[in-house]
């Protein structure tokens, strides 16, 4: 399968905010809960973007009931391995050590129907459900109408009340996954448009400016821009993607695509790894004296959400048997 670099590289920078995202220490400092919520505005719908584009790019002829069975296993049995072995951790450790949302047996059973090892499963859960959909509507038209109809769940009937089977974040999140099947569907017709051929690059740095802008604008509190922000922080993040996707010097952006590439290992295991990095943190009291502590304690516990999962990658793919048990390809 030939690899769209672009997306490896998107995907990256969107892993990379995840882990920053779930850091959220209680004596975080103002500045950094700024940048938190800042994160929450676009890093998950660049990763449903990135999923509906990639998903029809690749799209086969198959059977329904065959692709299903593929996602369950793509999806789910990773989901449900790492959530017993995350809510095994946590009964272990959270009597003597700091655990973020607490577990109980019950959790084990609580997983089959609820992202309840840890609330951050519930992509899992709406990425599935969204392949439960998208293959109903098989051409370009049936997909837009599905586009509309997101559009509609996200803004005006979102069904943010229904828990389970993580329902409440398929409705808001729905509308991510189709923008990217529409960017799949159309973008051939826009971006071999002449206007966008001549103009590309300035186009892309227009976008990069309105997301800088109105970044600046939701920091100040401005209504609205949060959800303005995910639109731009999708067109900013591709626009850069396909810029460093062309750097000639292949050894330069080896890293981003490494962590590209594991992104599905990071996204199941850098909680594991993080909450572990933080648990010792929090128990150095240089860590919490100062805003240079924090930063260093921050520093030292994203690293371990992404270098921790990178070196599992690497041992996972080295066998069959793993490999299928993660849903590695």
């Amino acid at each position: 399968m030939t690899r769209l670099v672009h997306f490896d590289i998107a995907k990256a920078i969107a892993i990379i905010l995840v882990v920053i995202g779930h850091y959220y220490p209680e004596n975080a400092p103002g500045w950094y809960l700024a940048l938190h919520s800042w994160i929450y505005t676009f890093h998950m719908p660049l990763f449903m973007f990135a999923s509906g584009y990639i998903y029809l790019s690749f799209k086969k002829d198959e059977g329904y009931f065959t692709f299903i069975k593929k996602k369950f296993r793509r999806l789910f049995v990773p989901y449900i391995i790492v959530s017993m072995i995350i809510i095994s951790i946590k009964l272990l450790t959270q009597r003597n050590m700091y655990v973020e949302n607490p577990v109980t047996p019950e959790t084990y059973i609580q997983i089959l129907y609820l992202p309840a090892a840890g609330y951050f499963l519930w992509f899992i859960w709406s990425l599935f459900t969204c392949f439960l959909i998208i293959p109903f509507f098989k051409t370009a038209k049936a997909r837009f109408i599905l586009l509309l109809i997101s559009i509609l769940l996200h803004y005006v009937f979102t069904l943010g009340s229904i828990e389970l089977f993580a329902i409440n974040e398929t409705s808001r999140n729905l509308l991510w996954f189709m923008v990217g099947t529409s960017a799949c569907d159309y973008g051939s017709i826009v971006f071999s448009h002449k206007f966008w051929e001549k103009y590309k690059n300035i186009l892309k740095i227009f976008s990069i400016i309105l997301f800088v802008v109105t970044s600046i604008l939701f920091l100040l509190e401005t209504p609205y821009t949060n959800e303005i922000l995910a639109w731009f922080g999708i067109a900013s993040t591709m626009s850069t993607s396909t810029w460093i996707a062309h750097i000639r010097a292949t050894k330069y952006i080896q890293p981003i695509l490494i962590v590209g590439s594991a992104s599905y290992i990071i996204y199941l295991f850098h909680t594991t790894f993080e909450g572990l990095a933080k648990s010792i943190v929090q128990k150095v009291t240089f860590f919490a004296s100062s805003d240079t502590g924090f930063v260093m304690g921050a520093l030292l516990c994203i690293l371990a959400g992404i270098v921790g999962p990178i070196v599992l990658f690497y041992i996972i793919r080295k066998f069959q048997m793993t490999r299928m048990i993660f849903g590695l390809k």
